[in-house]
């Protein structure tokens, strides 16, 4: 995952997230109990979410903000403007723009190793096994989600 700022952020297969970019300004790795499988994902507010094997850690500038326990997954969560989505073994959880708040959990089993994609109507794809599921557009957030600080918005025509 490339940052706005131009810096790349990575999981090792395990339990450090890196940071590589331009030279010297690159954050030290930060370790995660999580065993984090799957590339990081960014929010909407800039945060990086990423995914392992106990749960979910947000990261913002190189800090770890919080983490969230969930069923393991191998794979990376899909953000949207409005909410974040896990393919877990377990269930698909469907959580807050933030990734701080599980909204929804629909449960299932052979999950977590697919992740999730979400159409251009805002329709959510997720595999689990072998079976498709698609999971309806989620509401309209009448207000909108403060931006991280440094944080970037940029506009996706179409796109969720």
């Amino acid at each position: 995952m490339v940052l706005p700022e131009g810096r790349t952020l990575a999981s090792t297969a395990g339990e450090k997230i890196v940071f590589s970019g331009p030279a010297g300004s690159a954050p030290p790795p930060v370790g995660s109990p999580n065993f984090v499988y799957g590339a990081p994902t960014r929010t909407v507010n800039g945060f990086a979410v990423a995914v392992g094997g106990s749960g979910l850690v947000l990261l913002n500038n190189g800090t770890v903000v919080s983490q969230v326990s969930l069923p393991p997954s191998y794979t990376s969560a899909a953000a949207s403007r409005t909410h974040v989505f896990v393919s877990t073994t377990d269930a698909f959880v469907t959580m807050d723009a933030d990734a701080q708040l599980e909204l929804q959990k629909f449960e299932w089993v052979g999950g977590g190793t697919s992740p999730p994609a979400i159409g251009p109507d805002g329709r959510v794809y997720a595999i689990a096994s072998d079976i498709l599921f698609i999971f309806p557009p989620p509401l309209k957030v009448s207000k909108p989600t403060p931006l991280a600080p440094g944080a970037v918005l940029q506009k996706n025509p179409g796109g969720q």
